[in-house]
């Protein structure tokens, strides 16, 4: 609640008024001094359990310590919402008067006016980032669940390639003993040529989506590997 205490320009008048300061600097010690207060008896209920165990060994059980804990965030998780409550409170009527008073609004409720048009603003800014957000990551998504088909597909195809080489490589040793070893011979290197071309054409549609997906592939190794790779 302090950064509302700033002031205009010097040519009009405070936001605040000097007994509204006043009044919000009283809160904010007010709340202090309840933490405070809250703090000190989480303390004093730790120490009260131990001096009731002051004749026994100076030890603290886990337990007692992990009680004391839960005690103490409870406390401020109770403090906090009860400021919560306050201020929504105190925020609340202000509000009200000024969306409601129309043309008879004075110089603060237009001042608050301002700022909460501002407030909506940022509020439909960060839905729309985050929106884009949940896009990229989306997208992002998908990629890499091409990625991976694609490394599968690769795979695949790089021991479809390896065993098609092994027979040609096979089969040209037999070339010269009959003309059907040259036509089985022929059709692996066609089967060989259909094989990288089919890898090509894949390779291409996904580049083609990593490109034009809106995701910033070049400071991604391996989508950056993916479009870049000519082989």
């Amino acid at each position: 609640m302090d950064g509302s205490r700033s002031s205009t320009s010097t040519e009009d008048p405070p936001i605040l008024t000097e007994e509204e300061n006043k009044i919000l600097d009283l809160y904010d010690r007010l709340n202090e001094l309840q933490l405070e207060s809250a703090l000190l008896k989480a303390k004093n209920t730790l120490s009260g359990k131990l001096e009731m165990k002051s004749c026994e060994p100076a030890s603290v059980s886990e337990l007692e310590i992990t009680t004391a804990q839960d005690a103490l965030l409870k406390a401020k998780a109770a403090f906090h919402i009860r400021c919560k409550v306050a201020e929504s409170a105190i925020i609340a009527d202000p509000v009200i008067s000024a969306v409601h008073a129309g043309t008879d609004r004075s110089f603060h409720q237009q001042n608050l006016i301002s700022l909460l048009k501002k407030r909506d603003e940022l509020s439909l800014s960060l839905i729309q980032l985050s929106r884009r957000e949940l896009d990229s990551l989306e997208k992002l998504r998908l990629l890499e669940t091409e990625n991976m088909l694609l490394a599968r597909t690769n795979t695949e195809l790089t021991s479809s390639m390896l065993r098609l080489v092994e027979i040609s490589n096979s089969r040209i040793n037999e070339a010269n003993e009959s003309s059907q070893s040259l036509q089985e011979l022929e059709k692996i290197k066609q089967e060989l040529k259909l094989s990288r071309r089919k890898w090509r054409t894949i390779k291409a549609i996904v580049s083609g989506a990593i490109v034009g997906s809106g995701v910033d592939w070049a400071r991604d190794p391996e989508l950056l590997q993916i479009v870049l790779d000519e082989d």
